[in-house]
């Protein structure tokens, strides 16, 4: 068995035990048991490819370069889209409406 196996083992007997220790759901808690070493394994690469120095030394990153600090900054979150305009046709419409509405209103109180 693999270090890797040994790990998802323990993992899902760990849930098991958490979770009271249910029958018929073994399928399921080793796929739990999985995914949770899966992501764990991924963060531990992620923790030493952010923090190991000699990666930087090799790919040559000078931390004063400011395209290497603009990678490093955070991502901001998309804004909220904007409502949506009222297409140009549509304007003009209610416009020649309105006005039409004021020639009309106009003409039967007797004032222009």
């Amino acid at each position: 068995m693999s270090e890797r196996e040994e790990r998802i083992r323990q993992k899902a007997h760990e849930i098991w035990l958490d979770e009271g220790m249910p029958e018929g759901r073994d399928e399921e808690i080793w796929f739990k048991a999985q995914e949770f070493i899966r992501r764990e394994d991924f963060e531990v690469m992620v923790t030493v490819a952010n923090t190991a120095p000699e990666v930087e030394d090799f790919a040559g990153l000078d931390r004063s370069d400011p395209a290497v600090r603009q990678v490093d900054t955070p991502v901001e979150p998309p804004r909220k889209p904007r409502k949506p305009r009222m297409p140009r046709a549509a304007k003009t419409a209610v416009a020649v409406t309105a006005t039409r509405a004021a020639a009309l209103d106009a003409a039967s109180t007797g004032s222009r």
